[in-house]
């Protein structure tokens, strides 16, 4: 999984920005080092920097995975990272379990640490695993807006990282992405996958 995820990061970042492994690159939510594991082989570890809320998950990656730079940051910004740190961020996974508030103010705070021309690749759960995963609870709030969150069952198992209900599930169309996201980047391709989809972003 790590490896196909690499890859399809490496290819839809490199479209826009071919000679990304030269630059620093952010995995913004990389838990236990997975794909960032991976990006290793394609980019000098030494550009690589991981960040996550889970504590145990960056003191793990510190002692397994040499090379990349880990840091524990806090469920809402900001992050200690100073401005204009990055020409790649992505995020796999991580858009999917923010309410709309909280994925706002890390949109703002994605913009505040890229630079500019920086290329962002964030997934986002896509039109088919929407038809079988969402509930209907959501359903009339995805249909008006175009976006819906809610609280899973797992939600609180995950208290320890943030607090209680703060994993959300969260469904976007495309329509909304490009109307909400492109405050903060332009909103260069949706990529559909047989998983989650990946948004390309443009930092201004």
């Amino acid at each position: 999984m790590g490896v196909r995820s690499a890859c399809l990061v490496m290819t839809c970042v490199g479209k826009f920005k071919p000679d990304f492994q030269s630059g620093a690159v952010l995995d913004w939510g990389c838990c236990c080092g997975r794909l960032i594991s991976q990006m290793r082989k394609f980019v000098p570890p030494a550009n690589l920097y991981g960040c996550d809320i889970d504590s145990a998950a960056i003191d793990w990656n510190r002692e397994n995975i040499s090379g990349p730079h880990f840091l524990r940051v806090e469920p809402y910004p900001p992050t200690p990272y100073a401005d204009r740190s990055f020409d790649v961020v992505y995020g796999i996974s991580v858009m999917t379990h923010l309410d709309e508030e909280t994925q706002m103010l890390w949109l703002r705070e994605l913009k505040r640490i890229t630079r500019p021309s920086a290329i962002l690749a964030l997934s986002v759960i896509g039109e088919q695993l929407r038809a079988t995963n969402m509930p209907a609870s959501p359903e009339q709030q995805f249909a008006e807006k175009g976006f819906a969150a809610f609280v899973p069952s797992y939600s609180d198992s995950l208290a320890e990282f943030s607090h209680p209900r703060y994993y959300k599930e969260a469904y976007h169309s495309v329509d909304y992405i490009a109307a909400n996201w492109s405050r903060y980047f332009e909103v260069l391709e949706y990529v559909e996958t047989k998983h989650q989809e990946i948004v390309i972003l443009r930092s201004p």
